[in-house]
């Protein structure tokens, strides 16, 4: 066991987030995080890194353990460089280090003219793609995940998978991504209403024994309802007769009564995804063509992020744009809805209604709640119709009533849907409408753009979005853009890219490391050389002064003992000799090689 939870409760100072939370992770398990947002992931990653100590309740941790977490590299000092701040409480005498950081640092897209910048000349997301790449150098235990893929495109997300399956340790990760959950999840803890439910096996036991769980617990607690409407009304039915033995019953049915609904305040419910129910407007159609790029480029300064970008998309299209961070996703859909100058030309097909959502849901509303904002759009509507729409979205009972200004990145996505296709647009512009959501928003979504009969144009590193709703894809690349059969094909030849640069990257940095070694045992050959030289004159001198010996010597016995020492010289020198011998063609050998 690495690490148990016992009965552990945390209060930020205003009701517990989490409470009663017993659970245990053992070696090489990968455990998936889940539950609404706000509802504590990020709190429990905390307590279990030791960032945060539970409010009640203990965590045993094994013995000398290493725990990873995404948030702990946070940069102090900005103004090292980046590869030299990876290397970092790493060992020196490793010989493997620089290789690794290499190719993570490639691996999680950040470029090589970039490792020798200061950290303070990247971006947020850059940060945390080299936060994630850092993680990965150190041999943890246990390594603590939180939305590690939302500042990652395709590839990235393709490449921090790889490195998840080479990871021997266990790992805890809060993921709002299915295919990431599908991937590589084997038991989900699910944090609802502060308490955490644990289901075994992959995501698709989880999601159907959550279900299973969902309607028990709703069974239940309408059955206990039941049961204490039914006390209460012979509590008090016998109360009232003013007979003794009656009243007796009476007061032991408002006991009954008092202990079940004591019991019921610690009922849990999870929460219901199928309450996300949405039938969309249908928009008017389009003419054939709905958008036109031709000949599109765009810089800053003096650095162009693309040119020659021409395509066209037709009506009832669900078009993914695909393409590696940095290429000019983004910039490109701000060019087509006119949020910016470029060069080149955009044209819109006969009654396009164009939307934009963008990544931050930052859309100023009419109203100042949710129901007032649907209200004023639909005036003819009376207020069931209203809540019934907003019921639809996510918005359900008095949740529809939730001032503007205090919703969630989801629920902000989920009003702005709302609010778009009431005015029944015909085509969707969507940059990265799933980052920061929830599963079942994303779900919602997902349902929502599949069931759209309009046009759709998507930015998103969402690959289980993308197939399920996508029937075209186009790639940004630096010569303009590329159509591609197959999401799977557009991944499989960035793969084999990125493995081919990094076996190039390896290649040089062995042929380096190679030349180095060679050099080195140059110099150590030429030190043996003198060290081989010097002995030779010492046994020359050796020699000399036995041979005066055996000059003047008369004893026979001592004759024969200065014989052998001469003998030995000889010996040894030939071996020195040889030595040299060998040591002088190996020289030769490196001396053409560098």
């Amino acid at each position: 066991m690495l690490l148990k939870l016992s009965n552990v409760g945390f209060d930020y100072g205003n009701g517990y987030i989490l409470k009663d939370l017993n659970q245990a992770i053992y070696p090489g398990e990968r455990i998936a995080l889940v539950g609404p947002n706000g509802s504590g992931k990020t709190t429990l990653l905390k307590i279990l890194y030791g960032e945060l100590n539970p409010t009640e309740g203990y965590i045993e941790r094994k013995k000398g353990i290493k725990i990873g977490y995404q948030d702990q590299f946070r940069v102090k000092d900005t103004d090292v460089e980046l590869f030299e701040w990876m290397k970092i409480d790493l060992p020196e005498n490793d010989p493997t280090v620089d290789r690794r950081v290499r190719s993570l640092l490639k691996g999680f897209g950040i470029k090589e003219g970039d490792w020798k910048r200061k950290l303070r000349y990247f971006s947020g997301g850059e940060l945390t793609r080299i936060s994630l790449a850092k993680l990965f150098l150190s041999d943890y235990d246990l390594l603590l995940f939180d939305e590690p893929t939302n500042h990652l495109d395709l590839l990235g997300i393709e490449i921090f998978m790889r490195n998840l399956k080479n990871f021997s340790g266990a790992i805890v990760m809060v993921s709002h991504d299915r295919y990431i959950l599908k991937s590589f999840a084997q038991r989900f803890w699910e944090v609802s209403n502060g308490k955490l439910f644990e289901f075994r096996g992959d995501y698709e036991s989880y999601v159907e024994n959550r279900k299973r769980l969902q309607k028990e617990l709703e069974r239940t607690y309408q059955n206990r309802m039941k049961e204490l409407d039914r006390l209460e009304e012979q509590a008090r039915k016998f109360l009232q007769t003013g007979d003794k033995k009656l009243s007796k019953v009476g007061k032991s049915r408002l006991k009954a009564f008092e202990k079940l609904s004591k019991q019921m305040e610690s009922h849990v419910l999870i929460e219901d995804w199928e309450t996300v129910d949405i039938r969309i407007p249908q928009p008017e159609r389009s003419g054939e063509i709905v958008l036109k790029v031709e000949k599109l480029e765009k810089s800053f300064g003096d650095k162009k992020i693309f040119e020659n970008v021409s395509f066209e998309i037709h009506s009832g299209e669900k078009v993914a744009l695909l393409g590696r961070n940095g290429a000019g996703k983004t910039t490109i859909l701000k060019c087509i809805t006119g949020r910016i100058d470029y060069s080149g030309k955009v044209t819109l097909g006969h009654n396009v209604k164009p939307c934009f959502l963008t990544q931050d849901h930052n859309e100023i509303f009419s109203a100042d709640n949710i129901f007032d904002v649907i209200k004023l759009l639909t005036p003819d509507w009376n207020d069931h119709e209203v809540r019934a729409y907003a019921g639809r979205f996510g918005f359900v009972g008095e949740d529809v009533f939730k001032p503007v200004k205090v919703l969630s990145g989801g629920e902000r996505l989920r009003l702005s849907l709302a609010v778009n296709l009431i005015q029944k647009p015909n085509f969707l512009i969507l940059d990265e409408p799933t980052n920061h959501l929830d599963i079942p928003t994303t779900q919602m979504l997902e349902d929502v753009l599949s069931e759209y009969s309009g046009t759709i144009l998507i930015v998103s590193h969402d690959r289980y979005l993308i197939e399920k709703v996508c029937n075209r894809y186009i790639v940004l690349n630096e010569n303009g853009v590329t159509e591609i059969d197959k999401l799977e094909d557009y991944l499989e030849f960035l793969m084999k890219e990125e493995d081919d640069t990094i076996d190039k990257l390896n290649d040089s940095k062995n042929d380096y490391n190679e030349k180095k070694k060679l050099r080195n045992r140059l110099k150590k050959i030429n030190e043996r050389f003198e060290e081989l030289e010097k002995l030779i004159e010492k046994l020359a001198d050796e020699r000399e002064k036995l041979n005066q010996k055996l000059y003047h010597e008369r004893d026979y016995q001592k004759l024969i003992e200065i014989h052998s020492e001469i003998e030995k010289i000889d010996r040894l020198e030939n071996e020195i000799l040889n030595e040299m011998e060998k040591l002088d063609f190996e020289k030769k050998k490196i001396e053409e090689s560098v």
